[in-house]
Parts: C-alpha cells; sequence; structure tokens
C-alpha cells in the first residue's frame, strides 16, 4: 500500500523536523505498484524536501486516490507545502533539470534520485508547483497495470 511506502518517511522526518507538522490525509488502503524500496527512498526525500522547506513551523500535507482514464489506472499523490519553492526551480525540477540545491549542505541530488525513480522503472510523472507566498505543490502519477488493483478499488468503493 502507499501508506506501507510513505509510513517510514512519516516517521523520518517527524524526527528530523518536530516543528513541521506532516499529515497522511489518504485512507491507508490506497494500492501502488513497483519496487517498494526504491519508491520509499523517493517519497522519504520528497516529504523530507517539503518539511525543510517549511521550517521552522510550516505543514506538509500528503494526500492521494486511485483513479483511471482512457482505461489506465494509476494513483494520484499530492504532497504540498507551505514553504516556499521558487518558481523557477519548479519548472526545472518538473522536466528533471537539475537544480542548485537551497539547502547550506544540500546538492540537490535527493530530487535529482526521485524524478528518476517515479519516471523511470515506475513510468510515472512527477510535477512541481509552486504556489509563490503559499507554498508549493507536488503532484505524482504512478501507473498501474494490476488486475488485482483495479479489482481491490472497484470492490472498495461498491
Amino acid at each position: 500500500t502507499l501508506y506501507e511506502v510513505i509510513e517510514p518517511a512519516l516517521d523520518y522526518v517527524s524526527k528530523r523536523h518536530p516543528n513541521v507538522t506532516v499529515l497522511y490525509q489518504p485512507s491507508k488502503n490506497i494500492q501502488v505498484e513497483g519496487d517498494k524500496r526504491l519508491l520509499r527512498a523517493a517519497f522519504t526525500n520528497l516529504i523530507d524536501n517539503a518539511a525543510e522547506a517549511s521550517f521552522p513551523e510550516g505543514q506538509v500535507i500528503i494526500k492521494a486516490r486511485n483513479a483511471k482514464r482512457a482505461n489506465r489506472l494509476f494513483t494520484l499523490i499530492d504532497i504540498s507545502q507551505t514553504g516556499h519553492l521558487p518558481p523557477e526551480y519548479a519548472i526545472n525540477l518538473s522536466q528533471g533539470k537539475h537544480v542548485d540545491s537551497t539547502k547550506e549542505d544540500g546538492n540537490a541530488v535527493g530530487a535529482d534520485a526521485s524524478y528518476n525513480i517515479i519516471t523511470g522503472p515506475h513510468r510515472g510523472s512527477i510535477n512541481y508547483k509552486s504556489l509563490g507566498d503559499n507554498g508549493a505543490r507536488i503532484n505524482i502519477r504512478l501507473w498501474s497495470s494490476s488486475l488485482k488493483f483495479w479489482i481491490f478499488n472497484k470492490v472498495k468503493n461498491f
């Protein structure tokens, strides 16, 4: 499940940034497919970056839902942060271009790796959107080809 992938990141980030509120709002039954270890690394980086940008007392909200478009099944994950993301960074990150880190001790390699994990072996997409002084949003789409995924969601939503 998505929660099994993200839960270790929530633990890690809450210890690293105790004053930043991180809320996981989706059902704990949202399904995702793929290499859980790689997805865990990508989401840990994305959530940690969002929390760090929202420091000292901001908020990160994670939402997700399963959806279908043109007979393709996928999971949409939305990570919202109160911290600032420069618009030019959002554009470059969405295109998989390397950006200079905004952190004193950072190198932005984690953002590159997260992009490559989501768009490479998981055939997904990731889009960053700067909301100016209102923070930023990261939209992630992970495709599914599993009949089990489809049946699970049909039965769950029946």
